[in-house]
């Protein structure tokens, strides 16, 4: 399902990846450049070699330009198999959904395109040869005049790129995208959820849709993505599979198509409980907060009392937001009684240990594998809240849920 050239000659969408060395790159934060030169790579083929030897000669004579030089994986190689034949050099980006290429409308590799970052537009695509030097040097000059970008021949000996045919079947509405959805999506975006808009049923995915490929492009969805060849595996990791991206990118660019006679997502229901934990061993309600309808706030530093006559271990803390269209983070810091001065107040300066905090989409604070955190006898917690304005005044009334052990963890 190759995008046509005449629309890639129109725009270039932009994307984000990790390259092989996990550094991120965002396409559109390279917008002050003067051009973004993109090599169709893959392991082990001579042309790419080839191509890259002579990737390498344009990079060290625009040492002094401000262009950006990128090679593309389009093989869907493993990471690790490319960081260890790359070294340090022109970063290697990764596309494992192979989407990014698909969408920058490559056909084979060792094919190469110039973009200019400013417009988003691009300048060339064929071979890295002297027709690839000459539209870079016009973009740098700011002379170019080719709209829809000049076209250069690739060897024909190049091999084609071999994109996923997802078993031969079109994307299904109900039997394919719904449970991505139900699965990473709809737990925040359902009426009353912490997400911006909800996923009540398909007209709202469809009228959504293109955002939504956008955000999943763009790595901005599913949120919290983690690199997994960093440190130990992380619990609970957002994100969605390489099948899973490919699924839903192409059926919103078949244009989102709803099949069968039922639409399983409105079927879906959520009890959105005050605290998704459970029932709290201890809650609090912080001091009423007034926010103002405009202007920039600065951190207020709040006491909460906790009225503790023994030590006690947390196991897990939750924040409940008043309003959360204006509160943006809460931190929790451990205090004694001696730190209730005005100064502490106002400024924070007597907070102590951070305990738990709050921010939109973040989960709660638990604290795994017997492990906790203490609350001494006689302290009291120090919030530092931060709020942003909303256009309408309003009184935040922020909940502490506490959820203790029963015997001291490990």
């Amino acid at each position: 399902m190759l995008v046509s050239m005449a629309h890639a000659a129109s725009r270039v969408p932009d994307f984000a990846l990790l390259d092989h060395n996990g550094t991120f790159h965002q396409l559109s934060y390279y917008g002050d450049q003067d051009a973004v030169v993109i090599l169709a790579h893959a392991l082990a083929d001579e042309h790419v070699a080839a191509a890259s030897s002579r990737l390498d000669e344009l990079v060290s004579n625009h040492a002094d330009n401000a262009v950006v030089f990128f090679k593309l994986n389009v093989a869907a190689d493993a990471r690790d198999d490319i960081a260890a034949a790359s070294g340090s050099g022109v970063p290697v980006l990764v596309d494992a959904a192979q989407l990014v290429a698909e969408n920058l409308g490559f056909k084979k590799r060792s094919e190469a395109v110039v973009i200019d970052p400013q417009t988003m537009s691009f300048v060339y695509r064929g071979a890295v040869d002297d027709k690839l030097a000459a539209a870079l040097d016009r973009v740098i000059s700011g002379s170019n005049d080719v709209a829809a970008g000049e076209q250069g021949g690739v060897a024909a000996t190049a091999a084609d790129i071999a994109y996923p045919e997802l078993a031969g079947e079109s994307v299904s509405y109900t039997r394919d995208i719904v449970p991505i959805l139900a699965d990473n999506c709809v737990s925040c975006h359902h009426q009353g959820g912490i997400g911006p808009w909800a996923m009540t049923d398909h007209a709202m995915i469809r009228g959504w849709s293109m955002m939504m490929r956008e955000v999943v492009m763009t790595r901005r969805m599913p949120p919290g993505q983690i690199d997994d060849h960093v440190s130990h595996p992380i619990r609970d990791v957002a994100g969605l599979t390489v099948e899973e991206q490919q699924k839903l990118i192409r059926w919103i660019d078949a244009g989102a198509p709803k099949d069968g006679t039922t639409d399983p997502l409105t079927e879906l229901t959520f009890t959105n409980p005050r605290f998704t934990l459970g029932e709290p061993d201890l809650v609090y309600r912080v001091e009423p907060q007034t926010i103002p309808a405009t202007g920039v706030l600065d951190y207020r530093y709040i006491p909460v009392e906790l009225n503790l006559d023994e030590d006690v271990w947390v196991r897990a803390m939750e924040f409940v937001p008043g309003d959360r269209s204006v509160l943006h983070h809460v931190i929790a810091y451990v205090s004694s009684p001696a730190d209730k001065t005005v100064r502490g107040r106002e400024t924070g300066a007597a907070r102590g240990e951070s305990v738990g905090g709050f921010a939109p989409g973040r989960q709660p604070d638990q604290f795994w594998d017997n492990s906790g955190r203490l609350l001494p006898k006689g302290s009291n917690l120090l919030l530092q809240m931060h709020y942003t304005t909303a256009g309408r005044e309003t009184v935040d009334e922020t909940e502490i849920g506490i959820y203790l052990h029963d015997d001291t963890p490990q």
